[in-house]
């Protein structure tokens, strides 16, 4: 009988046990939950004490502000001239219709603007190819002139044209008899990307093959523009090329690609040989790879060069 108590005690004894386990447990959770929310509460306030400085600074620029509205928009785009015009409107806070008048500050231009239901507008040509700043406006009224800083920054290259890639194939390349003979195994991949993805059509496709500097080859690649694969913010576009070159020892190769969209031409580098007396390639890296590349006319001028922009040799 002795033995049936003790054991009906430790039995007892263990599901206790279990039961204080399981509610220990339990109490930790909601602790570690407890101290989560608090964790989180803390950060809440510290961002929004962070941000105190901030709203006050952004409220106390909006009361000095000489404006209750300020915004510029891209409008037409000449292709022919390679401008954009840029429509800029101001809304001062005070203002006389037949006393006040204004200027736009860009760069070192100044450009009148003319009053339009309670907003000064003008509309202000820029290079397609030239970042700028519209610095300011300026306001004068009876000989005193009162100046409202802007700072706006306008990129026409990336916000009105594509950015355009050539990405290479597979290829295979070996020595024989003075040449070193090489080609791609499939093809090459054009991509076009736009930052509002108002993308042109593509006018042609060529691949120019270079020798020592000079244009050896132009390939004209027919466009399908059923084939286009197209996305948000452009299109990719596959083209087939099998084509084998013999490039002669102690010579320089290159191969490019050149996409015209709206008559621009954008050229793009894909590849680059500089063979040596022995067949072996001496040329630096792969940097040109996938990269963007210059812009061209119709006529072959060059009108936006990369290695310009990036400073390279």
């Amino acid at each position: 009988m002795k033995k049936n108590i003790s054991a009906i005690i430790a039995s007892v004894s263990c599901v206790l046990l279990i039961i204080c386990l399981y509610n220990i447990s339990s109490l930790k959770k909601e602790v570690d939950n407890l101290k989560s929310n608090l964790y989180s509460r803390i950060s809440d306030i510290d961002r929004s004490i962070s941000m105190i400085s901030y709203d006050v600074k952004k409220e106390l620029e909006s009361q000095a502000s000489l404006l209750s509205d300020g915004q510029w928009a891209y409008g037409d785009i000449d292709f022919e001239n390679y401008t954009v015009s840029v429509n800029v409107s101001v809304t001062p806070k005070e203002y006389t219709p037949d006393k006040t008048s204004a200027v736009i500050v860009c760069g070192k231009k100044e450009y009148p603007m003319t009053l339009s239901d309670g907003a000064y507008i003008a509309d202000i040509e820029l290079s397609f190819f030239e970042n700028s700043i519209i610095d300011s406006v300026l306001f004068e009224k009876e000989g005193t002139v009162q100046t409202e800083s802007l700072n706006w920054e306008i990129s026409p290259r990336y916000d009105c044209l594509p950015i355009v890639y050539a990405e290479n194939g597979s290829s295979t390349g070996t020595v024989k008899n003075g040449f070193f003979i090489w080609g791609y195994d499939d093809g090459i991949c054009i991509i076009a990307e736009q930052k509002n993805g108002n993308i042109g059509e593509i006018g042609s496709i060529s691949v120019l093959a270079y020798s020592d500097g000079v244009l050896s080859k132009k390939f004209d690649i027919p466009v399908d523009q059923e084939k286009m694969q197209r996305h948000d913010v452009g299109f990719d576009y596959f083209i087939e090329f099998k084509n084998e070159f013999k490039i002669p020892f102690e010579s320089k190769f290159e191969l490019y690609t050149e996409v015209e969209i709206d008559g621009l031409y954008y050229r793009n580098k894909i590849e680059e040989f500089d063979i040596s007396s022995n067949g072996s390639d001496l040329s630096e890296g792969d940097w040109f790879r996938n990269a963007e590349g210059s812009i061209y006319d119709a006529d072959g001028n060059i009108i936006f060069d990369i290695n310009a922009v990036y400073d390279i040799e």
